[in-house]
């Protein structure tokens, strides 16, 4: 019984984020930043409750991981949750930079350089506490996750040295933009 209920809530939460990558315009934009919430929400809980609560009613000899899909391990879910959080945060920064109005750009590289810490800390816990789960995904997804890295530390100095640009902090803003 236990299984159908962690399965049912990874497939709560897989589901939320289907509905979050359907948003096609900006108005669309911070309901699915709310449904990737909401899934980091349900992975949490199945990372901090469900799971434990599971693993301490099995017994020694039973093989707990071995057979069981990925979203079925605390490791697993614990990273989930931070990459979940990272993909809302960029919807965040879509939903300001698709307004019309002059961004606020210090608050952009705040947040591009919070989802590039998230996307590190996303690869960091599946290699340190999911490891036998990281090698039953693709690797091509971790590819992008490191590109998204390092695309977001990009972005994040970019958007500083517009901030010191309008600052008129010329000296500043022109050796970030390297």
């Amino acid at each position: 019984m236990m299984y159908e209920m962690v399965m049912t809530l990874a497939t709560l939460a897989i589901g939320k984020i289907g509905a979050a990558s359907d948003a096609r315009n900006i108005r669309d934009y911070p309901l699915a930043g709310r449904e990737l919430k909401k899934a980091a929400g349900m992975v949490q809980c199945l990372a901090e409750e469900q799971l434990p609560q599971w693993v301490s009613h099995k017994s020694s000899s039973d093989t707990l991981g071995k057979d069981l899909p990925v979203e079925a391990s605390i490791g697993f879910c614990e990273a989930f949750q931070i990459l979940c959080l990272a993909v809302g945060q960029q919807m965040a920064v879509a939903t300001v930079l698709a307004k019309p109005t002059v961004p606020n750009y210090s608050l952009l590289a705040k947040l591009c350089l919070g989802i590039s810490e998230h996307m590190e800390l996303f690869n960091s816990t599946m290699n340190s506490k999911a490891a036998l789960e990281k090698e039953k995904i693709d690797s091509d997804f971790f590819t992008v996750i490191a590109f998204e890295t390092q695309f977001h530390r990009a972005l994040s100095l970019y958007f500083s040295a517009r901030s010191l640009w309008d600052a008129h902090d010329f000296g500043v803003a022109i050796p970030m933009m390297k």
